[in-house]
């Protein structure tokens, strides 16, 4: 497993920023993560410094190498997508966030027809990608103002992340087989109609996407039993966290 290095956004980054980015990149071998065209400002600023967007400008700053992730690219258009897939840059789409932060939505469906790699991030405002999953979900259905869209490119979202995580991670995810890692999550979830491949994506929306985790396994190892942390006292890490927490907003 590798690093990726994090920039913020290209209206936040110099020149000098950049290059000194470009520099580290190619010394350690990394590809990088950026938030790209959240707001138009974002490309806005791209634009008065004689680029046609953010997504030209970082590419060409050589910041965005094979195997990069783009987070979030709402204001981006099909020339953007043609340049990020020709690079071997990934983008994550983040619903929950850009609706918080009222920057718009990103044309989901128009990236995934024109051949773009997404996948399905929370970019911090949730723990659980189930519930990222129905926002794209919802988000996208009244973003086109058509409520028979959406079904395949959930599918397709799920499928990314396993693929963008199993490049990042350099093991075989999202599967059971000979050499992929022992990694399993049981939910206790009883169906009331019929659960098959053809509607999975249905009961994972409306049916057990909000259930909790029974068992958790990684790597073969069992870290959640019958809903229980096997390793850690959750009592005292949340102690941890509010003491953490009290400590960091007295600093600011």
């Amino acid at each position: 497993m590798a690093a990726l290095l994090g920039l913020h956004a290209s209206f936040t980054l110099s020149d000098v920023t950049l290059g000194l980015c470009r520099q580290a990149l190619g010394e350690q071998g990394l590809a990088s993560h950026v938030h790209l065209a959240e707001d138009e400002a974002d490309n806005e600023d791209a634009r008065r410094r004689g680029f046609s967007g953010a997504a030209e400008r970082l590419l060409a700053a050589g910041v965005l190498p094979p195997g990069s992730l783009a987070v979030h690219g709402v204001h981006t258009g099909p020339g953007d997508w043609q340049r990020l897939a020709a690079a071997g840059v990934d983008l994550v789409h983040n619903p929950q966030s850009n609706m918080n932060n009222a920057v718009g939505a990103a044309p989901l469906r128009r990236m995934l027809a024109a051949g773009l790699r997404v996948g399905l991030g929370t970019d911090g405002m949730e723990a659980d990608v189930r519930e990222e999953l129905r926002a794209a979900y919802l988000l996208g259905r009244h973003q086109e103002a058509d409520p028979r869209l959406m079904w395949p490119e959930l599918g397709m979202l799920l499928d990314n992340n396993r693929r963008i995580a199993s490049r990042l991670f350099g093991v075989p995810l999202g599967e059971i087989a000979p050499g992929a890692p022992a990694d399993l999550v049981v939910l206790d979830y009883f169906p009331p109609t019929p659960l098959e491949a053809g509607n999975f994506t249905g009961h994972l929306l409306f049916g057990c996407g909000r259930l909790p985790a029974w068992l958790v396994v990684t790597g073969g190892r069992v870290r959640l039993e019958a809903g229980q942390p096997v390793d850690v006292d959750p009592a005292a890490v949340a102690a941890r966290a509010r003491e953490q927490a009290r400590r960091l907003w007295s600093r600011l």
